[in-house]
């Protein structure tokens, strides 16, 4: 893939217009228009600057033969992996709590208890078995 080729394609992956470009290249919307017709080539230092806001190699932008720049992919896959354990260890963190707080609230619930001593005293002639409080 060509320069100008790899300059539209990494614009449009980035979602950027050629006026913003060129408003972050402090370089006129025409200059970005020539680089990527290849009517011309981006000095040295733009070069750099396009690495740098396409977070890209020089080597990759200058060299045909690089498909993918390796370096950055290999970056990002790893910022990747350390949002991913982050997000892992909150969702973790979440539960813990969660699972706390129920236990709290039902150790403070508990079952109602029953004295044997005073059923025995009570009248239950009209309840139900289903209607006395057992605890075993």
């Amino acid at each position: 893939m060509k320069l100008d080729e790899k300059l539209v394609s990494l614009r449009k992956e980035k979602g950027l217009t050629q006026i913003k470009v060129a408003e972050e290249l402090n370089v006129s919307r025409q200059a970005i228009s020539r680089w990527e017709s290849g009517v011309a080539v981006p000095s040295t230092e733009n070069l750099r600057f396009l690495g740098e806001l396409y977070s890209v190699p020089i080597d990759y932008l200058i060299n045909e033969e690089f498909e993918r720049p390796i370096q950055v992919e290999a970056a990002n896959g790893e910022n990747r992996k350390n949002k991913n354990w982050a997000a892992w260890l909150c969702c973790i963190l979440i539960v813990v709590v969660a699972a706390v707080i129920i236990g709290v609230i039902v150790a403070r619930r508990g079952p109602e208890k029953v004295d044997f001593n005073e059923v025995e005293r009570e009248d239950w002639n009209d309840a139900d078995t289903d209607d006395i409080p057992i605890e075993w």
